[in-house]
């Protein structure tokens, strides 16, 4: 796995003493051990290790189900985790940390990839649009919510522009590259691959893509902790089968591309190379990971008025299963322990 990783024996041992247990207390939401992991996420060439995973067979491999749920944007799939309609959910650093702040049964298991120009801009050039600084005044389509609106925000910032300087207006993911096609927005906040459909809407030419090399996302795979304690076993099986998924990545590109077309066969071939490119898929639970979280977490703080102290996400980073399962994979930093009061003992 990536250089820089450092093993967590202890958790790893915790775990591995937890996996003993007898399988009657490994139970789903059912109530049935064993029955397939309901995951729900966005369907996006840049989660690919899932795809590759459940084609490849390395969930099979591992003794674990799971049953793919496709839904809009990962703010939908932590939602329906949330009310108890999936087992795990993909999503991403923007609604995890408000949901984090408002549901302490949150838990993440690892991040799934980076990127910075995942998420973009598609405006409109017949509305005078070029750059970022073009956006001032402008109708801005953006799904509230989402990473969209902190990547947004994000590119205003490092052009000068404050977010009341432009027009923003929600957008339904799924519906925004048709209202920017119709001019009721004249730019779109959107990731890929809704954001080739809103560049392909628009007349040849016409449509300008703006993206920011200071913004980067972050792709989370998240669960409640009632499962945590009930299918201990199963939700180490995963993280296995989606270690082996990146191992095929790394080392036979060629089988995992194979993998991840079988998943999407209906996209052009020169797209499905160019979303897979555009992120960096890899398990971990990171400095990088807290770093995104935490920088996301002042600015919603901030959006909402709120002075709340921000969270220590360490508290909710589920570090076991993936110390079980890849333990290189862990290399965050634990808290440092509070300093010792003049007087008193260390």
């Amino acid at each position: 796995m990536g250089a820089g990783r450092r093993k967590h024996g202890t958790q790893a041992i915790t775990w591995a003493m937890l996996l003993m247990l007898p399988l009657a207390a490994c139970r789903d939401r059912a109530g049935h051990p064993g029955a397939p992991l309901t995951l729900g996420m966005p369907r996006m060439v840049a989660l690919g290790l899932v795809d590759i995973a459940q084609r490849h067979g390395d969930f099979t491999r591992q003794g674990v189900k799971v049953e793919q749920r496709f839904l809009p944007a990962g703010r939908d799939s932590l939602q329906e985790l949330l009310e108890g309609k999936l087992d795990l959910a993909v999503t991403y650093s923007t609604p995890m940390v408000r949901a984090a702040a408002e549901h302490p049964n949150l838990r993440i298991l690892t991040s799934l990839y980076h990127a910075s120009h995942n998420t973009v801009v598609v405006a409109r050039r017949d509305r005078g649009i070029r750059f970022a600084e073009d956006l001032r005044g402008r109708r801005v389509g953006v799904p509230r919510e989402t990473n969209a609106a902190f990547f947004l925000e994000t590119l205003l910032a490092f052009s000068g522009l404050s977010p009341g300087e432009v027009i923003e207006v929600n957008v339904d993911p799924e519906a925004g590259p048709g209202a920017l096609a119709r001019g009721e927005v004249d730019a779109l906040a959107i990731w890929y691959p809704l954001a080739r459909r809103a560049r392909e809407a628009l007349p040849p030419g016409d449509a300008v893509e703006i993206t920011s090399d200071v913004y980067l996302e972050a792709a989370m795979l998240v669960v409640r902790e009632d499962l945590l304690r009930t299918r201990p076993a199963d939700l180490v099986a995963l993280l296995r089968g989606l270690a082996a998924a990146e191992r095929l990545a790394q080392d036979r590109p060629a089988e995992a591309y194979a993998a991840l077309r079988a998943a999407h066969p209906s996209m052009r071939e020169e797209d499905l190379r160019a979303d897979w490119a555009r992120g960096r898929p890899g398990l971990g639970l990171t400095n990088l990971l807290l770093a995104v979280l935490e920088r996301e977490s002042r600015w919603d703080l901030r959006v909402r008025g709120s002075f709340a102290p921000p969270l220590d996400f360490r508290e909710i980073l589920a570090t076991g299963p993936l110390a079980a399962a890849d333990p290189e994979a862990v290399t965050v930093h634990q808290a440092l322990p509070p300093p010792v009061e003049e007087g008193e003992s260390p």
